[in-house]
């Protein structure tokens, strides 16, 4: 899956393609609630991700990492990262993300729904696109999607020098010779 190519680290790359996976399979099963909770956790872990990466007012990764979503919403509101409409509807829905309590669900009067987990589901993607992009913007492209790049297009090739000579986001808890997943070798 190529959904998630801008995140560097592998282990949260996949994380995230598992727990999209799921989302889709909640959606498929009608698990209205399951779906709002998945597109909130996915959405928060993106722009903290984004923060991370970016070293968000130099703050320690740690801290970045302990952010909620409504935190991690305002922070790349504020980064002019995330459009104003992305930032208004993931706050639409981490408010739908806590009635996971039935209690606030019956309290409030609200009621988890198929149209408001498909809004949920098309937000990720939203998110997904504007994070991307602005990942592409200021660090370059991923090993990963250089990668894809190569696999998915044969003209890649004609851009091949082109691509390499572009700076590449890097994990920075990974050496510098990580190779992409499925990728057993890299170059010797």
């Amino acid at each position: 899956m190529t959904m998630f190519d801008f995140v560097a680290g592998e282990g949260f790359r996949s994380s995230l393609e598992s727990d999209y996976r799921e989302l889709n399979v909640a959606m498929e099963a009608g698990a209205w609630k399951a779906v709002h909770i998945l597109a909130g956790s996915i959405i928060e872990a993106i722009l903290i991700d984004y923060l991370v990466a970016s070293n968000y007012k130099n703050t320690p990764r740690n801290d970045l990492l302990k952010l909620d979503l409504d935190k991690a919403i305002s922070a790349c509101k504020q980064e002019n990262v995330l459009s104003e409409k992305a930032a208004s509807l993931a706050t639409v829905v981490r408010l739908y993300r806590n009635l996971i309590h039935p209690g606030r669900i019956e309290r409030l009067g609200e009621k988890v729904d198929e149209n408001g987990a498909k809004i949920a589901q098309a937000l990720v993607a939203i998110v997904v696109d504007e994070i991307s992009q602005r990942s592409q913007e200021k660090f370059g492209y991923t090993a990963e999607q250089i990668v894809t790049k190569l696999e998915n297009d044969p003209l890649a090739t004609a851009i091949l020098g082109h691509l390499l000579a572009l700076p590449i986001k890097s994990d920075s808890s990974a050496s510098c010779t990580v190779w992409p997943t499925g990728h057993s070798t890299g170059p010797n």
